[in-house]
């Protein structure tokens, strides 16, 4: 959880986006569990409410699939924006975000924008 919080630090420095901008966020998740957990840390670093029903606002569409799979290690990321593009309104436009635990300790953060289409 400590490299949540060291890529969201690398990234806010670097000029980017305020949490709140972001329509969604996606995790890897080797269980589904860790998403939850993961955001709720950054919520929490951050300062924002940490309450269960604002983080399952947050990430259930984007942990639906993975609910039903199971651990698809990489393509958990994926498979939840696939998840959240089949259940939600437009996005388009809208600042997706992609923070990364990091394999062997180098997390990343890495934003998108849907595009249209």
């Amino acid at each position: 959880l400590q490299a949540v919080e060291g890529t969201w630090k690398d990234y806010s420095e670097q000029g980017g986006r305020a949490l709140e901008e972001f329509a969604a966020f996606f995790y890897h998740q080797p269980f589904t569990k860790m998403a939850y957990k993961a955001h709720r840390h950054l919520l929490n670093y951050c300062g924002y409410d940490t309450d269960k029903d604002v983080i399952a606002g947050a990430l259930g569409q984007t942990t639906a699939y993975n609910t039903v799979i199971g651990n698809s290690y990489t393509a958990s990321v994926y498979l939840g924006l696939a998840a959240l593009l089949d259940q939600a309104d437009d996005l388009t436009g809208r600042p997706l975000a992609f923070p990364s635990f990091g394999s062997g300790s180098v997390p990343g953060f890495l934003p998108g924008t849907v595009e249209p289409g």
